[in-house]
């Protein structure tokens, strides 16, 4: 999402007719709303399943396991509620927000979606990396808890 979001969403619009650019975008964004919910998805139900095998979690352990529905919750409702406001939009602007007139009540529509849409696409942005470095801390801390006592004095 950053990849495409930080590069591909400029380069799009500095190389591309707005009008192409934002249906190529569109159809880009709808395509990371149905990734990153079955990513997610996937994401919760394994967290869960290795909590299962290792038995008796611990309240962080389920907090880490439920983080990427935060992402599932992002991507659904964009999908669901924000995206089918947004194309509505363009079609009753003839296929162009750009072509509304400047303080056109659609134009500022557009803008508050389109500002809710950026929000959501943070927050799944933000829960999948806060699950990645969560898991970078606690691996590192599994592997010193791990390490034995004869390993770490290596004294003949």
């Amino acid at each position: 999402m950053l990849a495409f979001g930080g590069l591909f969403v400029p380069a799009a619009f500095a190389h591309l007719p707005t009008q192409l650019a934002a249906s190529l975008l569109a159809d880009g964004f709808s395509a990371l709303d149905r990734g990153g919910v079955l990513l997610g998805a996937t994401c919760v139900a394994l967290g869960f399943a290795d909590l299962r095998r290792r038995g008796r979690p611990t309240n962080a352990e389920r907090l880490r396991a439920l983080l990427p529905l935060a992402g599932v919750f992002a991507h659904v409702t964009n999908a669901i509620a924000i995206t089918p406001q947004i194309h509505a939009l363009r079609v009753a602007a003839g296929g162009a927000i750009g072509q509304l007139a400047a303080g056109d009540p659609e134009l500022a529509q557009f803008a508050s979606l389109h500002s809710a849409s950026r929000a959501l696409f943070a927050l799944a942005t933000a829960s999948a990396l806060l699950a990645g470095a969560w898991d970078v801390f606690t691996l590192r801390a599994h592997a010193e808890a791990r390490a034995s006592r004869d390993t770490e004095s290596s004294e003949f």
